[in-house]
């Protein structure tokens, strides 16, 4: 299902705020290409990434918003002190092949 409608405060619909095999080694868009230029405020993240294995995430304009290396895979979301106000669309960069990551966040 795609979300059409961008209303105030909406979340950030299940379709949009996932990933579920990583591509290793490249920049890589997240979520829906349609979603560019709406805004989210992040909130968390939730990455199985095994050990030693690394995420970087990006706003449209190149600004790193969240980084992470893992000694072992998240059991629950790394949710953030204070949310991020970011415009789509996120990319991503990982080390890990196949691993699955869920952002957490609403449209602003």
């Amino acid at each position: 299902m795609v979300y059409y409608a961008r209303r105030r405060f909406e979340n950030f619909g299940d379709d949009e705020n996932k990933v579920d095999a990583t591509v290793s080694g490249s920049w890589t868009l997240f979520g829906l290409a349609e979603d560019t230029d709406h805004v989210i405020r992040f909130q968390g993240i939730l990455w199985d990434g095994t050990g030693g294995d690394f995420l970087t995430l990006r706003d449209k304009y190149g600004n790193v918003i969240y980084y992470t290396t893992n000694a072992s895979p998240m059991l629950k979301p790394d949710v953030l002190s204070s949310f991020i106000t970011v415009r789509l669309p996120i990319y991503y960069l990982t080390n890990e092949l196949s691993s699955s990551i869920r952002i957490f966040g609403e449209y602003v």
